[in-house]
């Protein structure tokens, strides 16, 4: 359908009326929000900012009570009596909290008030290591406040307050927190009282409902993060926002302010009123259109006829152009008004430049063509390239994943190996040493001193060798993983006198010192493998026998240890125990500079040594030690007996006990060699 132009004015007019109206009213409606706005930022943005202060001011001063308790807690320690004093005082003398604890660095709790929770379960132990707060904390290592949550303990909506436990050198050692109510947040909240009903919200980090001015059970912990004034508060400290309510799903304008710990507090009110007084301005407005639209029309009717005709003429020339025809016309009517003449002027300029424009578009266009064909005659190319590489890299992939499987397969033959070969051999040399025994005790006729010489040469050389099948055995079964514990309780000391006692009357054919010392706190029942223990202490006084001068001493020392003394050192390198939790990590090798990590409970540990005066072990040598079948002796050159599988076996077994060794040793003045192992193989093994 079209128009004419006269048509085309009136209709504009009449337009312009109806917009003079729609401004009028949307004019009202924008000074009067304006002026609530205003308000709101006035008013309650102040009462926002007041009420947000106050709030700080009563978490900060809890997080300092926190502070203080965790420096008291530092030097008391985390685990004691003193620490459980600590916040059991705390708590009484701040009933606000509705649990009062201390958590260690893995987020156990290790201290609580109170003690036990209302099924009558104790709280100490409890695993809170899946906490935010905790997760924050630890990372951050400062006061942080958490946002609400349901405690476990006292089963409604808490504020998590917590301040770190930092040792000397600000490593993190553990916790304290303190479980605030949300009540006394509440009942400040609901004493303010800003002008129209205007309502207080304050929320988490999160997002989740803490306080409001009328709060109803189902409302704690309500999700609000979708409304428009919550993201609004994620953007700016402070400011105004409309937005859809969740509770009565209505419009409100609000003051939001944000707390220091990203906690939003708004107060808001309801805009229905706004739009009431909007609408008491419609009637006033509508009357002046009316006016307006006469007007318009009487206007109308003495602009259509001076417009008309050179508009005309200007729809005639664009018919022309809209058909391709660019060439520029001869009649140029203007007409009698200013505005129409310049239109026109300004058409037939456009229309020159748009000639000249479409002669050069098509060459453009052209060479825009070219330079994106070989643009994705490369990009082709890059691709057949980074397929090629691909299938590379997956070609390396596999045979890595084989040649691991192959190794893996050479590995278990070997050990396989071992373990049938020194059964195998084990069978002859018993027979071998049973009949060397035979012989000694001369049950079948007497022998000269060659004959016994002789005989004695083979039951030791017997005995030396299946020793040796014994230690690849054990290896093997190590190896393996066939080889397990057998955790029993003896004492302390009756295996170590064993072991010394065994080494005794060889040590005395050289004139060698040999003593054991245990200090009273070590001497107690332990829970471990004593077979195995009773090897390697036969190991490391066997070495200190053999690579002792005559004359000199062998002294077996044996203390009890908690897992934070315990430091180990080495001419290579050096580590030591610091973590306080409920497992001790260990990462890097005692002896050989090698990265590993061994697992630790806390619990109480026995650590024994192994002190003599021999012949000690080179700085450029202690890299070798614990390795398989290694003696630092050359074998062209040996002067001492041995096939070097004794330090491997020992460090192995130790390992199999949870524990470390290492060495320390200077050349020429002997060595010390010590092993830490848990009192308690059984704890160790259900707490792990």
């Amino acid at each position: 359908m079209k128009f004419s132009i006269r048509k085309i004015l009136v209709f504009s007019f009449l337009l312009v009326t109806l917009i003079a109206i729609t401004f009028g009213l949307v004019q009202h409606y924008f000074w009067l929000h304006k002026h609530e706005r205003e308000r709101v930022e006035q008013d309650y943005l102040r009462v926002a900012e007041s009420l947000g202060v106050i709030i700080e001011t009563i978490f900060n001063a809890r997080l300092s009570l926190l502070k203080q308790v965790s420096e008291e807690v530092s030097e008391a320690g985390i685990n004691t009596e003193k620490a459980q004093k600590i916040v059991e005082s705390v708590h009484y003398r701040n009933p606000d909290f509705k649990t009062f604890w201390i958590g260690d660095a893995n987020g156990k709790a290790a201290a609580f008030s109170p003690l036990y929770d209302k099924e009558g379960r104790k709280n100490i132990g409890r695993d809170y290591s899946d906490r935010d707060y905790y997760k924050k904390i630890k990372e951050l290592k400062r006061p942080v406040i958490g946002g609400i949550i349901v405690g476990r303990v006292a089963k409604e909506p808490i504020i998590p307050l917590a301040a770190p436990i930092l040792d000397k050198k600000g490593d993190f050692k553990g916790f304290v927190f303190g479980a605030f109510s949300t009540e006394n947040i509440q009942k400040i909240v609901r004493s303010m009282k800003p002008y129209g009903r205007g309502m207080i919200t304050l929320t988490d980090e999160y997002g989740r409902v803490v306080a409001r001015s009328e709060l109803v059970p189902e409302e704690v912990l309500k999700d609000v993060s979708s409304t428009a004034i919550f993201k609004e508060a994620e953007k700016n400290k402070k400011g105004v926002a409309d937005y859809i309510s969740m509770f009565d799903s209505r419009k409100k304008i609000g003051a939001f302010y944000n707390l220091e710990n990203g906690w939003k507090l708004w107060i808001a009110r309801d805009i229905g009123d706004i739009n009431q007084a909007i609408m008491s301005s419609f009637y006033y407005a509508v009357f002046w259109g009316i006016l307006a639209l006469l007007l318009a029309l009487a206007i109308a009717y003495v602009l259509s006829v001076a417009v008309s005709k050179p508009v005309e003429a200007i729809k005639r020339h664009s018919e022309q152009f809209a058909a391709g025809n660019l060439q520029i016309p001869e009649e140029r009517y203007s007409g009698s008004i200013s505005e129409i003449s310049g239109l026109n002027k300004s058409f037939f300029k456009m229309a020159e430049e748009l000639n000249e424009l479409y002669r050069g578009l098509e060459d453009k266009i052209q060479e825009r063509t070219r330079e994106l064909e070989d643009a994705n005659k490369e990009l082709q190319t890059m691709n057949e390239e980074f397929q090629a590489m691909n299938e590379e890299l997956q070609s390396h992939q596999k045979e890595l994943l084989e040649a691991n499987i192959r190794i893996a397969e050479i590995s278990k033959t070997k050990s396989d190996f071992l373990a049938n070969m020194s059964h195998e051999l084990r069978t002859p040399l018993n027979s071998i040493i049973g009949f060397s025994e035979i012989l000694q005790d001369q049950s079948f006729g007497e022998l000269n001193e060659k004959q016994k010489e002789y005989v004695d040469d083979i039951y030791s050389s017997g005995k030396h060798l299946l020793s040796l099948i014994n230690d690849i055995l054990d290896l093997s079964k190590v190896e393996s993983g066939k080889m397990e514990l057998e955790a029993s309780a003896f004492a302390l000391r009756d295996a170590l006198d064993s072991s010394v006692t065994m080494l005794k009357e060889k040590a005395l054919k050289h004139s060698i010192s040999l003593s054991l010392d245990i200090e009273t706190d070590a001497d107690i029942e332990i829970e471990a493998d004593e077979r195995k223990f009773k090897q390697v202490m036969f190991n490391l006084l066997s070495n200190a026998v053999k690579f002792t001068q005559d004359g000199g001493s062998v002294r077996v020392t044996a203390r009890s240890v908690h897992s934070s003394q315990i430091t180990v050192h080495s001419k290579v390198n050096s580590s030591q125990f610091t973590d306080y939790g409920s497992q001790l990590e260990k990462k890097s090798s005692a002896v050989n500079g090698e990265p590993r990590t061994v697992n630790r409970e806390l619990a109480d540990f026995i650590e024994i040594s192994v002190v003599d005066t021999g012949i000690g072990i080179k700085a450029e040598d202690l890299p070798r030690l614990f390795r398989e079948i290694t003696q630092l002796e050359s074998p062209y050159i040996k002067k001492y007996s041995g096939t070097g599988m004794g330090l491997m076996l020992t460090e192995k077994l130790v390992e199999l006990h949870r524990g470390r060794i290492w060495v320390e040793s200077e050349y020429g003045k002997g060595s010390r060699f010590t092993f830490v192992i848990p009192a308690s193989q059984r704890r160790t093994k259900d707490e792990g």
